[in-house]
């Protein structure tokens, strides 16, 4: 019974020194689980501020998107209001041209018209001392005999 006792003994020896060795493992364990824990913890702090600054990079690249394509619609529209500026520009120089053009013309027709309404005025005169000299000589009658005549041969 006594080898058995001492084998007894050296395995509580053995089976104490395994619950000591696996109570430090244990232990041990603890610590690196509260350390992991820990490391956990500031691991999904980091992902989430990783995160909001990723969607705020994200929105800022959407919204930089957006706005890189408003100027281009801008960029657009002023493009052909510049074109349509300068059709306007092109036309308007054509049509002071025409009213420059048509101006002249208008002053070249009133000096033809004040030299008519002259030459007319002088015509009017002579004619109202043709009149004057044929009623002053008594022609009258022989003028619209010899006027008659020459309507009667234009008609035949």
């Amino acid at each position: 019974g006594y080898a058995a006792l001492k084998d007894s003994e050296q395995e509580i020896i053995s089976l104490k020194s395994k619950v000591s060795s696996l109570r430090n493992k244990n232990e041990t364990l603890k610590n690196n689980n509260a350390d992991l824990s820990g490391k956990l913890q500031q691991l999904d702090h980091d992902f989430g501020a990783f995160y909001d600054s990723v969607s705020d990079e994200i929105a800022l690249k959407n919204e930089n998107a957006r706005l890189q394509n408003e100027i281009r619609n801008l960029g657009n529209q002023y493009h052909g209001v510049c074109e349509t500026l300068k059709q306007i520009t092109n036309n308007s120089t054509h049509l002071m041209e025409t009213v420059k053009e048509q101006a002249a013309e208008i002053s070249t027709l009133n000096e033809k018209l004040t030299t008519l309404q002259k030459l007319h005025k002088a015509l009017e005169d002579k004619f109202a001392r043709v009149m004057q000299f044929i009623e002053n000589l008594h022609l009258k009658e022989k003028l619209d005999a010899f006027l008659h005549q020459k309507e009667q041969r234009m008609k035949r």
